[in-house]
């Protein structure tokens, strides 16, 4: 067995709260047919604190769907607006477009990316 590692006792974060034992990996016995089985779990992230995190999988998926589908008229317009060097403008199109600043942020960084490999 590893040596305990403790989460740490602070108010905020993902390790918030009271210290406790890291989760670490189990080993299940299954008796199959005469044979024992040895099955590994690894339960090292919880499944609700990898929402958001991007798998190889998704990852292609979704650029599979951009080079199908294209870009919607409000991106090809926030690139426009990048193109003439008009980044601030940019930011304030794509706010007014999907509703909060971080997202506005994360979309105009995203096809300041595109434009620079093209």
């Amino acid at each position: 067995m590893p040596k305990a590692v403790y989460q740490h006792s602070l108010c905020r974060g993902l390790n918030k709260g009271h210290k406790v034992q890291k989760r670490e990996v189990y080993y299940l016995l299954f008796f199959f047919r005469t044979l024992f089985v040895i099955q590994f779990l690894k339960t090292g992230i919880r499944p609700s604190r990898r929402r958001g995190a991007l798998s190889k999988r998704i990852s292609v998926i979704r650029e599979v769907i951009r080079e199908v589908a294209g870009y919607a008229p409000y991106e090809k317009r926030i690139m426009e607006l990048l193109r003439l060097s008009r980044d601030r403008r940019a930011l304030r199109f794509a706010k007014r477009r999907l509703g909060t600043h971080r997202r506005a942020i994360r979309k105009r960084e995203e096809l300041h990316g595109v434009l620079q490999k093209t």
